[in-house]
């Protein structure tokens, strides 16, 4: 199941790392399109610094 975005089940994922929420860890994975627009959101936030 795809841990991002659209939380589809029953896709190809892959393990994009542990992932820590209240002191608990769980494997973290995401799909093709998600994984995209995570890389997608990063950009941005790199291009708006490098702005500053």
């Amino acid at each position: 199941m795809c841990w991002l975005y659209c939380r589809r089940s029953h896709i190809p994922v892959i393990w994009l790392g542990p992932v820590t929420s209240s002191g608990i860890q769980a494997p973290f994975y995401g799909c093709r399109e998600c994984i995209a627009e995570l890389d997608h959101m990063v950009w941005a936030y790199v291009e708006a610094k490098d702005r500053l």
